[in-house]
């Protein structure tokens, strides 16, 4: 809020939210367990849809900072954010 207060374009995305759209309900804690690959390749799609409105924020928005609200705990997921940008810049 400070940087928008500021006068500097920035918006949050935060994966919780994108999942939350994906998912209405998961009725337990194995939605997020590294072993339900299911649930993996949901959460995957929705870092892919959150990223994407980034890109579409800085590029088409004029935004200026974008923030990536989510854990990204795996390296897998570290690399997919880094790919995206890399490949999108």
């Amino acid at each position: 809020r400070y940087l928008n207060w500021i006068g500097v374009p920035t918006k949050v995305f935060n994966l919780g939210v994108y999942r939350r759209q994906a998912v209405k309900s998961y009725k337990s804690y194995d939605f997020f367990r590294h072993d339900n690959e299911e649930a993996m390749k949901i959460r995957k799609q929705c870092a892919l849809v959150a990223l994407k409105d980034v890109k579409a924020y800085l590029t088409e928005e004029s935004g200026q900072i974008a923030v990536f609200d989510a854990t990204n705990t795996t390296r897998e997921r570290r690399d997919l954010i880094l790919n995206f940008a890399e490949e999108n810049s």
